[in-house]
Order: C-alpha cells, then structure tokens, then sequence
C-alpha cells in the first residue's frame, strides 16, 4: 500500500499551514492502519495527544470529503494522483492543531 504518502502528507497538515465528493467509507482494515501510521509520524513533531487529535480528525474528514473511490485509491498500491492529493490535504486543513 502506498499509504506511507498519505501519512507523510497528512502529518505536514499538522505543522504547516494550507493556504465535493459525497462521504466514503474506508475499506476493512485502512483505517486502522492509516491511524497508527498517522500517529507514528505526526508523533515525531507533536506530543502523542495531539498526533491522535490530528490523525482522528484526519480520517474523519477524509471519509466525510471523499468518496469510496477517492479513499480506495489513496490507500492502495499505486500513488494517488496529485489532484486527489490535493483534495485529500484540502479535507484535513481542518484539522490543524497547535503545539
């Protein structure tokens, strides 16, 4: 899974500031992992806490803003296209914590 782009890119949601699909749902399984891995990397800037906020917040947004096609391709084994990356980081701006 190419998830490792997803979670690199969903951890710079949490430091760095950004300047409509119907809901979708993760496929069995993704999310999960996408939470632990979102967790491992956005834990490496921000106290354990705020890493689970974000990441939490995250997932949700993603689920809320795309749709099933939209979460199948960013979690499977191919790299998301950039607009799709674009609309997934547009998703979890939201979720920017403080420090």
């Amino acid at each position: 899974m190419r998830l490792q782009s997803l979670i690199t890119l969903t951890a710079l949601a949490a430091i760095l500031p950004f300047a409509s699909a119907q809901a979708g749902t993760w496929p069995a399984g993704t999310k999960d992992k996408f939470l632990q891995e979102c967790e491992s990397a956005a834990g490496k800037q921000v106290s354990a806490a705020v890493a689970k906020q974000h990441c939490t917040c995250s997932a949700d947004a993603i689920a809320k803003k795309l749709s099933d096609a939209d979460i199948k391709a960013l979690t499977g084994p191919t790299a998301p296209s950039e607009e799709l990356q674009g609309r997934m980081m547009a998703a979890v701006s939201a979720c920017q914590v403080q420090k």
